[in-house]
């Protein structure tokens, strides 16, 4: 697998480059899961955050409809007060996809399972009138709630703004 960081790339598969996340990690505590990996695991683990960050759905509008991801984008605003470039990814979404890869890189299992997701957070499973409940602070979502934090929340669809409440049947 090749890295493509290629801004508005039809091939394109990251939001960022192993330099990029060298520079990152360069002066950021808790980084040797990063600045340890080889290359091709950092290649490996940008992929796979860009993919879930990806995934999410943001307001505005694709750059580009050629475009493989989802940034760069227009009609969304910085924390700043000013327009996102059409022809960047902004700075938020690579820090969240480098913090996400670091995340990646540090697991010791593969957090996107949503299998392993479901069971680590399972507290009780009633048979008789159906009672899920999950732990007080389990958190279903794919990406992690640092990394969410990095991304605004008025970039997001409502349906990604998670808030789960889980009630018995």
């Amino acid at each position: 697998m090749a890295l493509d960081a290629t801004v508005g790339g039809a091939g394109a598969n990251s939001f960022g480059t192993i330099a990029e996340g060298d520079a990152y990690f360069a002066d950021r505590l808790f980084a040797s899961g990063w600045t340890s990996a080889s290359d091709a695991n950092k290649a490996a683990a940008l992929v796979m955050a860009t993919r879930a960050l990806n995934s999410l759905c943001y307001l505005g509008t694709a750059a580009a409809d050629t475009q493989a991801l989802a940034f760069p984008r227009t009609g969304l605003t910085l924390p700043s007060g000013y327009a996102t470039s059409t022809g960047a990814i902004p700075q938020l979404v690579k820090e969240a996809m480098f913090e996400f890869a670091l995340f990646l890189l540090n697991a010791t299992t593969d957090p996107t399972l949503e299998k392993s997701q479901f069971a680590e957070g399972l507290k009780e499973l009633k048979a008789d009138v159906v009672t899920l409940k999950f732990r007080d602070d389990f958190d279903i979502r794919l990406v992690p709630a640092n990394v969410m934090a990095l991304i605004p929340e008025a970039w997001l669809c409502k349906n990604d703004v998670v808030t789960v409440q889980l009630e018995a049947l």
